[in-house]
């Protein structure tokens, strides 16, 4: 078959896929490709999708050839997202939520509820998928080359974002919130489209890529291209051949003592904490269970996709063209573009988004808050959903709801 048979992810479905190949990707049931053209301003599918695990998602069709910052084009691509919540006769409630790196929508909605952070007996929350997650358009679920091989980049999410929520009648944003490169679309979105966002939330994340953050992202992307598993093709592009097991185990690996802070295991913090119930019950099965069980099952060309998005990821973009870099002091202008009321959550001991950096940025940016994390969680303070984490979960909380009490700029 030359493409995934229709409602599929992939030419064979998960299970199938674990049976015949020997693993699982994580691909995701998707809406199947139709040949039907889309505008200019892209289409809603009437239709929610239905996924594995009977989970169910809203599609929105990108424009038939939407054109990229690389000068390639994207055919027949597509935005996963879900709601929650009732939006208000104004539409003035909307609470945006944009996924992080190998996050779907259903691992944040621990976020999202009645008197949670992002409460929906007041708010409308839109959680979006960012493209390359193995939900929205994907390199696992996109017809053979189908993805670009220069790859999207942040502008692009957040063009094809906004064209979504104009789908939703939606033209105005009460609060962008975001983990990780979650916050780094925020902060995209928030430049780009200043009179569209009211206040930002940006937790462990940056408005660039910084060079110590390439030098981890390279080490995870040649990692898995070492693994026999992936080849390059003569056209550049990853080709596999098998499931990357020992690739993905040590990209776990690196992901496991870049995540977390050297005094996260001196203290032994781990003991506290424990995944499916079940305690850990050493620093290797911490390792093993919390990070080599968490990418087990990626698909590694997702996650060459979007690690490719997060390592150009840099609001200087806006003011550039994708042909040209760029231009010297272009980083402060772009930043003294947000309007938003902003608010800058570093951990204090991550070490993928530094305080240091965040704080620097933060001063670039004329209504922003400087509201460090105190956590020794390292990167994960800001995505605490693990026993153990109630007290960075609190302090998210408490902030993200005084964020909202102040009053939105013009």
């Amino acid at each position: 078959l030359a493409r995934p048979l229709p409602g599929f992810a992939s030419v064979v479905s998960n299970k199938k896929a674990k049976r015949l190949l020997g693993f699982a990707p994580r691909s995701f049931r998707t809406p199947a490709v139709q040949p039907s053209p889309v505008g200019p301003f892209g289409q809603l599918e009437s239709q929610e999708t239905l996924g594995d695990d009977q989970r169910r998602w809203q599609v929105f069709r990108a424009p038939s050839k939407f054109d990229l910052r690389s000068g390639e084009t994207l055919e027949d691509a597509f935005l996963a997202f879900k709601t929650y919540g009732a939006l208000n006769a104004t539409c003035s409630n909307v609470i945006l939520h944009p996924t992080s790196f190998d996050a779907v929508h259903w691992e944040v909605e621990y976020n999202v509820g009645p008197g949670k952070t992002l409460d929906t007996d007041k708010y409308f929350v839109v959680i979006i998928n960012l493209l390359g997650n193995g939900v929205s358009f994907s390199p696992s679920n996109c017809c053979p080359n189908s993805w670009p091989k220069g790859g999207v980049d942040m502008c692009d999410n957040v063009r094809l974002q906004a064209l979504l929520l104009d789908a939703l009648g939606i033209d105005r944003v009460a609060l962008i919130y975001g983990y990780s490169m979650g916050a780094m679309q925020a902060l995209h979105w928030a430049t780009m489209y200043s009179g569209r966002v009211d206040r930002v939330v940006a937790v462990c994340g940056s408005a660039r890529a910084s060079d110590y953050n390439v030098v981890f992202l390279d080490s995870l992307r040649d990692t898995l291209l070492a693994d026999p598993g992936c080849s390059v093709d003569k056209e550049g592009r990853v080709v596999l051949s098998s499931a990357c097991e020992a690739g993905l185990k040590a990209f776990a690996r690196i992901y496991a003592g870049w995540g977390l802070s050297m005094e996260f295991y001196r203290r032994e913090e781990w003991r506290k904490s424990s995944r499916d119930g079940c305690a850990f019950t050493s620093r290797e099965d911490f390792v093993a269970r919390s990070y080599e069980g968490g990418f087990a099952n990626a698909h590694p060309l997702n996650l060459l996709a979007q690690l490719q998005t997060w390592r150009t990821a840099d609001v200087s973009n806006v003011l550039s063209d994708g042909r040209k870099g760029p231009a010297p002091g272009d980083f402060e202008k772009a930043l003294g573009r947000i309007r938003a009321i902003t608010y800058m959550m570093p951990s204090t001991t991550d070490k993928y988004f530094t305080a240091v950096e965040s704080q620097d940025q933060a001063a670039l940016i004329a209504n922003c808050k400087f509201a460090p994390i105190e956590s020794i969680w390292g990167h994960r303070a800001g995505d605490p959903h693990r026993p153990g984490q109630a007290e960075d979960a609190d302090y998210l909380r408490k902030m993200v709801w005084l964020c909202l009490q102040q009053e939105a700029p013009p």
